[in-house]
C-alpha cells in the first residue's frame, strides 16, 4: 500500500514538472520577431516594425499589449526618429535605442557587447498627447514601445544595454 502511495506521489510530481516545462515552451515560442532582454532580467517579445507602411501604423488601434510584448521600430539609419501617439488607446514608454558597439561620447566609453543601449526615452506617454510628436536628444537606429510605466519597473534607463536573446 506504502509503494503505490509512493509511486502515485513520484508520478505526480514528474507529471506536474512536464506541464510546467511544456507551458515554459509555449511562453517562449510565442510569437515574436524578436526577444530583446533589459539588464533586470525582463525579457520583452517584440514585433518589428522595419517597413515604412509598419512604422506608421505602429501600435496603434490596439486595445492593449501584454506587459512583456513591444514593438521595435527598425530603421535604415541613425536619425532622431520622431514617434506620435496617433491612433493610440494605452499610454507607452518610447525608448530610442542605438547599437553597443557603436555609442560613444555622450553615454561614456565604448561598448563593445552586441546589445542595443538606450539613448533617450520618454515615459508615461499619454495617447491624449497626440498631435504632439516625441523625439530623441540625439541619434538613434530603433526605437522600442513598451507599455507605459514598464521601464521604470524592470530598470531601463538612459545608458541600460539591452540584449537580443533571439
Amino acid at each position: 500500500m506504502k509503494g503505490k502511495i509512493f509511486l502515485t506521489i513520484v508520478f505526480s510530481l514528474i507529471l506536474l514538472s512536464l506541464l510546467q516545462a511544456s507551458v515554459k515552451v509555449r511562453e517562449q515560442a510565442r510569437d515574436a520577431d524578436k526577444i530583446l532582454q533589459a539588464p533586470s532580467g525582463a525579457t520583452f517579445f517584440l514585433e518589428l516594425a522595419d517597413t515604412e507602411s509598419a512604422q506608421t501604423t505602429g501600435l496603434g488601434s490596439r486595445a492593449s499589449m501584454e506587459e512583456d510584448e513591444g514593438m521595435l521600430f527598425v530603421f535604415p539609419e541613425l536619425d532622431t526618429h520622431r514617434m506620435w501617439m496617433k491612433d493610440m488607446l494605452f499610454p507607452l514608454d518610447i525608448i530610442w535605442l542605438s547599437d553597443a558597439s557603436t555609442t560613444h561620447s555622450a553615454l561614456g566609453s565604448r561598448d563593445e557587447t552586441a546589445g542595443l543601449v538606450v539613448v533617450d526615452m520618454k515615459e508615461m506617454v499619454a495617447p491624449s498627447t497626440y498631435p504632439e510628436v516625441f523625439s530623441p536628444q540625439t541619434t538613434a537606429k530603433y526605437v522600442l514601445e513598451i507599455n507605459g510605466g514598464v521601464a521604470k519597473k524592470t530598470g531601463i534607463t538612459i545608458g541600460s544595454v539591452l540584449m537580443m536573446v533571439e
